[in-house]
């Protein structure tokens, strides 16, 4: 029936026979300009799947640009609008309907407490939405449908913290952020990223580069908890996830790096190698809708490419060419998507179940 869903196109018999394996459309440029020029299905599913990258320096130069994607579009970044001032290093997460930004370091080099808030369905300027419970730059965030935790960072004694703090997104702006619990040790410069009920923080720096991976349980306000090792030890790497994986990518050991690894959600323990960046880079930003993953910016030297992987593709992978940033820039904020795979999925498949049992009853009162 898929063909009577979206009319005048011609999909294979693979796809009409497993219409619920949307996998299959993922690289249709037919379908995805249905999804997003025509509103044929983004009417009944909910918002485009954007990912949304913000903030960055170059140099000496500052940036408050918001910037988006279509995730399963390959294109240049377009722009979105600004954040409330120009900074670097900031924590970020996000629902399916509004976006947040924590924290950071401004042209002024003072540290951040306060919280941006978007409509990512929207293109604006960002609002003002609270506090964090900490003033604080090279943080990172992770999220579920409800909640965003901001962790670790630099405070405004130069010292790294191991601060958690949580907001929860559907909220009036003018809520400040409440403490969460502890990371398992003092550290900035680490990533973080969700499989839509846990978070995973790895990497870092503390007195020196760390490779520890601990969790949490985004709905459960607790501290952190050992949950494995990356390969390396590493700082300034970035991080996207699926319900089943995590990939940890690039990073700085002394050198920048182009690695990628991977640890399965469920089991922990060590990360086994999932393949490489197109090149070198660390301070680089990601957005994911929990099938595919894209990496921005970045270091050595400064970068506007975009790549991006499928997060459940089986290693070893080569990233592959998404586009281009605006500009040049590292330090963005990341982790900030409007919808994922799964959701989609699940509301394709609920429109299938809907016309099916329409046309079967009218096929009936036909008979």
């Amino acid at each position: 029936k898929m063909n009577n869903i979206f009319p005048n196109k011609i999909y294979s018999e693979f796809c009409q026979h497993k219409l619920y394996d949307a996998f299959c459309f993922a690289d249709r440029t037919d379908i995805k300009n249905d999804w997003m020029s025509t509103g044929t299905v983004s009417e009944y599913v909910g918002p485009i799947m954007r990912g949304i990258f913000a903030g960055g320096i170059n140099g000496a130069t500052y940036y408050s640009t918001i910037e988006y994607i279509a995730i399963l579009t390959l294109a240049n970044s377009t722009s979105f609008g600004d954040l409330l001032s120009a900074r670097k290093e900031m924590g970020a997460g996000s629902n399916a309907i509004y976006g947040v930004f924590g924290g950071g370091t401004d042209n002024t080099v003072t540290k951040i407490n306060h919280i941006d808030i978007i409509t990512i369905g929207t293109t604006s300027n960002s609002s003002n939405f609270g506090n964090l419970t900490v003033a604080r730059t090279f943080l990172t965030g992770v999220s579920d449908n409800t909640y965003v935790v901001f962790a670790g960072g630099i405070d405004t004694g130069s010292a790294n913290v191991n601060t958690m703090d949580r907001i929860t997104t559907a909220t009036a702006p003018l809520s400040n952020a409440v403490s969460f619990g502890n990371l398992t040790s003092n550290k900035s410069k680490l990533t973080g990223a969700s499989n839509g009920t846990k978070g995973f923080f790895g990497g870092g720096y503390i007195a020196a580069n760390t490779n520890v991976i601990e969790s949490i349980t985004i709905a459960i306000m607790a501290d952190a908890v050992s949950f494995g090792t990356l390969s390396v030890a590493k700082r300034e790497l970035t991080a996207v996830g699926s319900s089943t994986n995590i990939i940890f990518a690039g990073g700085y050991t002394t050198i920048g790096i182009n690695t990628m690894e991977y640890i399965a959600t469920a089991i922990g323990g060590v990360t086994f190698n999932f393949g490489t960046l197109l090149a070198n880079t660390y301070d680089l930003s990601s957005t994911d809708n929990k099938y595919r993953g894209v990496f921005a910016g970045g270091l050595t030297p400064d970068t506007k490419a975009m790549e991006y992987i499928n997060i459940e593709a089986t290693p070893t992978v080569i990233a592959v060419s998404f586009g281009d940033l605006t500009v040049e820039k590292h330090s963005m904020a990341n982790g900030i998507c409007s919808g994922n795979w799964d959701f989609f999925i699940n509301n394709i498949i609920f429109l299938i179940k809907i016309y099916t049992k329409l046309m079967f009853r009218v096929e009936k009162h036909i008979i």
